[in-house]
Formats: structure tokens, sequence, C-alpha cells
């Protein structure tokens, strides 16, 4: 894997920040960050990315923090935005609220005009009065829909939001004529929060799970949660977690011979998955944001295959969508915080890479939501491989 290249305009605009280290102490996060030295006033339009980089998301996160990156060279190498380039301010809030709050205030003295991030709900509905004080967008890529029932108007998800996914995956075992689930979340937030919303989702379509458990992401073997879901007369598996315990998910299914194919959240597309379990990973269905026979997305697979080789990660190419949405409205507004809120709740763009074929990215003033369910692609693993999946 070939290092980041920084060449001409973008290497000497990007400012990338040192990861900060992982804590809850509450401590001003401007202090625990060390950066390069960012661009002077008037030089450069500055955007936060706030990124879990350490803790328990951080590999998709790093997968992230390259494709905002990637995304960001273009845009300068192409004159940046009406002639001025833009600047990255990349902080770590290691999936903590209290520092995700502190790097609100960090983003606003260093005069971002917008935040992007983060990945865990929990930091954004903590960040959700600073950022409602401070006045500045942002677009979060964390999809708990209690951050859309907060209503507040300056921030924007990406989406799908958990309900999304969940009436995606409704949708699917009605169309399978699965009625008996075993649902299975981590114990961390992500899955403790996402479990009643789940259970909720499910009872709405007259489906009740026959076994509902939990199991800790860091757990070497889940064969006993799984051999637990086979004898619970579950005709499929809802695993709510992210990412590689989807790879351990996989491994413990084949050896207590599960048999129950087994769905998962958009993140099972990470590619930890098949390389943690091999042959292993089979029978897992998810949903992704993806299609990557879009032409847009070939161009995105071809310049990131240039810069590290491999197969481009799925967040990278959502990064790289929530620096368009930006970038495109400080176009057409310019660097202000308040008309670029306004314009967002004006945008639509059917182009960009993330969702199915024909799928939109749109907001308005009573959605705050980019693309709401029903707009991902089901895909699935075979002996390691990812495919699309049947009837998708």
């Amino acid at each position: 894997m070939r290092p980041l290249r920084r060449t001409g305009l973008a290497a000497a605009l990007l400012t990338v920040t040192a990861v900060l280290a992982a804590c809850s102490t509450g401590t001003d996060a401007s202090t625990q960050a060390t950066t390069t030295a960012p661009a002077a006033p008037g030089n450069a339009i500055t955007i936060g990315i706030d990124l879990p980089l350490s803790g328990q998301s951080a590999a998709p996160a790093e997968t992230m923090r390259k494709g905002f990156e990637l995304t960001a060279e273009e845009i300068n190498a192409a004159g940046g935005v009406n002639g001025t380039p833009i600047a990255l301010d990349i902080q770590d809030d290691a999936g903590d609220p209290t520092t995700g709050v502190a790097l609100v205030d960090r983003f606003v003295q260093n005069g971002a005009v917008a935040i992007a991030g983060t990945y865990n709900s929990p930091v954004v509905l903590a960040q959700s009065d600073a950022v409602a004080r401070a006045e500045i967008p942002q677009l979060a890529f964390a999809i708990s829909s209690a951050i859309t029932k907060k209503n507040n108007p300056w921030v924007f998800q990406t989406g799908p939001t958990d309900l999304g996914q969940i009436d995606g995956i409704v949708a699917r075992l009605q169309s399978q004529g699965l009625t008996k689930p075993a649902l299975l979340t981590d114990t961390t937030a992500f899955g403790a929060g996402a479990k009643p919303v789940l259970e909720q989702g499910l009872a709405a379509a007259g489906l009740t799970p026959v076994l509902s458990d939990t199991f800790a992401v860091d757990a070497t073997d889940l064969s006993a949660v799984l051999l637990k879901a086979k004898q619970s007369g579950a005709d499929h598996v809802i695993a709510w977690t992210v990412g590689p315990p989807y790879a351990t998910l996989a491994k413990g299914a084949e050896q207590v011979g599960l048999g129950l194919p087994i769905v998962g959240t958009a993140s099972a597309a990470d590619p930890a998955v098949a390389r943690l379990a091999g042959p292993a990973a089979t029978n897992i269905f998810f949903q992704d944001a993806v299609n990557r026979e879009k032409p847009q997305v070939k161009a995105v697979v071809e310049k990131w295959s240039a810069e590290f080789g491999g197969t481009v990660p799925s967040d990278a190419l959502s990064a790289h969508d929530i620096l368009t949405v930006i970038v495109d409205g400080i176009r057409a507004v310019g660097p202000d915080r308040a008309k670029l809120r306004d314009h967002l709740e004006t945008y639509r763009n059917p182009d960009l890479l993330s969702g199915r074929i024909g799928s939109v990215w749109e907001y308005s003033p009573t959605n705050h939501v980019g693309l709401v369910g029903g707009n991902l692609v089901w895909k699935q693993y075979d002996n390691g491989t990812v495919r699309l999946a049947d009837g998708s």
C-alpha cells in the first residue's frame, strides 16, 4: 500500500492533524491535538472532519480519512472552490462524546465553515447543542434515528438511518418469507441504542424475535451465542454491529453449522470481514451504500487503486460524497455557515456515489436525511466473496 501523495496545491493546503489519544476525561480537545500549521485566514476554506480514529470504530474511520483526503486533493487540484482551496482539519474524537463536544468548539475557533462527522451516534447526539449554539452545519454519518428526532436545524445526516436500514431489512425478510428472527446486538452504544429500535421496527411488521441476545465486539469466539440462535427455532439471524465482528460471527456460524442467513448492517461491507473470515464469510446479507456499477463509482475506484491498491471500501466512497455535498454548497453560496445551512435544505443530487442506481441524495426543510430507506443495494458474502444478493 503506497502512502497518500501530497503534491502541488493539495500538499500545501490539506490540514491533517495527529490522532488524539483516546480519552473520556473531558479535557479540551484543542489542547490534546497537534496540527500542521493551518492555512492563513483568507488562503483556504477550512472544513472540520471529526472521526473516531482511535477506539472501536478506528478501522472504518481510517478508511474515511483517506477518502476525505483523496477527495480534497482532487478538489484543490481542480482549482478549489471558486478559486479558493479547501483545508481539512481532521480530528479524532475516539468515540467519546465529551471529546466530540470539545471538537465542535475547536472547529469553530479554527474558522471551519462546516463539520463532517462523526461516525458514532452517541457522539453526534452529545454534540447537538454545541452545534446549534455555534450555528455551524454538521453532516453526520452516524445512523441513529434519535439524531433525526432532535430536529436540530444545523444537523444533517447522510442516511439511511437505522430506521431506514430496518425498513430495508423488513422488506427483504418479507420477500424471502422469513418470519422468525434471532436478534443479536453488540454491547457497545451502537448496538444497545439500536436494539429497541430494531425490536420496534420488527414488531411493527409483525415479526417477533424468537431470541434477543447480545455479544461483545472484541470476543474471539461467538459460537455459543450462534448455537443459541440455531437452537431457538429462528429461520434467520439479524446481527447489529460494526465491521470486523461480522468475521467472528461468520467463523462461529461455520463452527456450529448455523445454516441460517445472517442479516447485518451496511458496515458488514468492511473488507476486513472477508480478510479475517476467508471462505467462512458465507450467507451474510447486508445493505451496501454503493452500487459499484455506477460509472462515477468506477472512476473513483480507479483513483483509489492508484493511490492505495486493493478494493475501495464503501466508507471511503461515503467520505467522497459528504465532502462533495459540502463543497457544492460552498460553491453555490460561499463560505457562510448560515447560508450554507439554508442551501443544504434545498440540496438535491442524483449523481453521488452512494445509493442504488436511480437514487437521489436530497434534503429539505422537513427532511435532513440525504438517503432515505430503500436506496441501498443488497449484497451477500459467498465463500469470502461479495456479490449482489439474489433479487437485488
